[in-house]
């Protein structure tokens, strides 16, 4: 379908994006515009946006998208057509010269059919697409992305591949050590926990800590009803030697988080599971009231923000763990790409520590 196809409405929505300039001297501006939803419906086919708009009602209509999903019947339903753009703070309201688009955000605001329904929706987000370059964990000089961009780029989408680019993460992980990590290592001013347990990541077995610093990760997640190992006064010994922890006694979740830790480049992953007696209360009373001190202290804590229970892996950490793919286009001249709906693997540095999610 010709991109350029658009009809009055979705031809109204202001698509410019031209200029450079440095994002610290500019502001995010949001502009929206709604329509009834059965006008897409009705005839999708003669716009190339109400086309999308279309295909992602339909998938949300047949439940494709987790989550709630939209009732047989509508009493009322309109979609926002909205766009993102970064300005100049020099910039009176009509100067375009200096006008980046960052997003463009579909969302629909429906009515159940029935006495004082609530108004609900998902949302749609495409993002101006990166520079090629951009998706590369580095530059052909060495120079790491992300740390010293000082124009619009960085604000820009990027290719996000279904299978996660662990180096990518790693570059985070040293950039904001580097960077700011004495910031960050002053946020958490509570005391550390001491005699923790860890798994090794490479013996992959059950540990002490070697020391009151020693560097870990940590591993939030569901347990759901997921039958897990625990370590207890029966497994402790099993646990503690070396190769004991493999794929087929792990949960994915677990498995997955080990695996992240080591490209990482750290050694230890602390799982409530695993590091902390689950038959002992006197142990249980001991580390649970210090779990915030536990993932305040972590160099970096893996937070597994999909799935039902431990089974559900880490998506995009394995092949065929993944299968939402972007949706990359042309629109009017500007290259947009489709943004991730939902965070289904985030790594966050505690301490006010973040480097996005897989």
């Amino acid at each position: 379908m010709d991109s350029n196809a658009l009809c009055k409405f979705c031809d109204s929505i202001d698509y410019s994006a031209t200029g450079l300039f440095p994002a610290h001297q500019a502001f995010a501006r949001m502009f929206y515009k709604s329509r009834d939803l059965n006008e897409v419906l009705q005839n999708p086919d003669g716009c190339f946006l109400c086309h999308k708009i279309y295909d992602f009602f339909e998938r949300w209509r047949r439940g494709e998208l987790g989550g709630r999903t939209c009732p047989a019947e509508l009493a009322e339903a309109s979609v926002f057509v909205g766009s993102s753009h970064l300005r100049s703070l020099e910039l009176d309201d009509n100067d375009k010269a200096l006008q980046i688009l960052l997003r463009l955000h579909i969302s629909f605001s429906v009515r159940e059919p029935f006495p004082d329904a609530g108004w609900f929706g998902p949302l749609l987000q495409f993002q101006r697409h990166a520079p090629q370059a951009l998706n590369q964990p580095e530059t052909q000089n060495g120079e790491y992305l992300f740390a010293a961009d000082r124009d619009e780029n960085k604000y820009l989408g990027r290719d996000r591949p279904l299978l996660a680019n662990s180096q990518l993460f790693l570059r985070w992980k040293e950039l904001c050590g580097s960077l700011h990590g004495e910031i960050c290592g002053n946020y958490y001013t509570g005391r550390r926990t001491s005699r923790l347990r860890f798994i090794d990541v490479v013996d992959r077995c059950v540990v002490d800590s070697p020391s009151n610093d020693q560097t870990y990760v940590a591993l939030s997640y569901v347990w759901g009803k997921a039958n897990l190992p625990r370590l207890t006064a029966s497994t402790k010994e099993e646990y503690r030697r070396t190769g004991s922890l493999t794929e087929n006694n792990l949960p994915r979740v677990i498995a997955d988080a080990l695996k992240v830790t080591n490209s990482l480049n750290e050694r230890y992953l602390w799982v409530d599971c695993l590091c902390i007696m689950q038959d002992d209360e006197a142990d249980k009373l001991e580390f649970i009231p210090q779990m915030d001190s536990i993932f305040g202290f972590a160099a970096v804590t893996i937070v597994a923000a999909c799935g039902n229970d431990a089974h559900t892996g880490l998506a995009g950490v394995t092949p065929g763990s993944r299968a939402q793919k972007q949706d990359k286009f042309s629109l009017k001249g500007i290259q947009l790409i489709s943004s991730a709906k939902s965070m289904l693997l985030a790594i966050r540095y505690l301490r006010k520590r973040s480097i996005g999610c897989l």
